[in-house]
């Protein structure tokens, strides 16, 4: 039995604390991030590849889904203070 090394090349702590809305869910055309804090945000496959990113303001930032092909999406919100949760986003026609 041979076991692969695994590297970490960084640990973020969960975002807390702050209120975070992303709607609507599943979405067609746009998805909608509110948010009380900067940073960014990545929309990746299950299998981690990524779709797309972007910046974060305070307030609502606007994700247009209308070119991503209809699948399951994972949206990690990453902080300033680089701190991040990971959401299930699914795109529907």
């Amino acid at each position: 039995f041979h076991q692969g090394i695994i590297n970490i090349t960084s640990v973020q702590e969960q975002i807390k604390d702050v209120e975070i809305s992303i709607y609507p869910n599943p979405t067609s055309d746009y998805l909608t991030i509110k948010f009380d804090n900067t940073g960014i945000w990545k929309l990746q496959t299950i299998d981690g590849k990524l779709v797309s990113s972007g910046q974060l303001s305070t307030g609502t930032t606007n994700i247009d889904m209308r070119t991503v092909a209809l699948s399951t999406y994972m949206l990690t919100i990453i902080s300033d203070e680089n701190r991040a949760n990971t959401y299930r986003v699914v795109k529907t026609h």
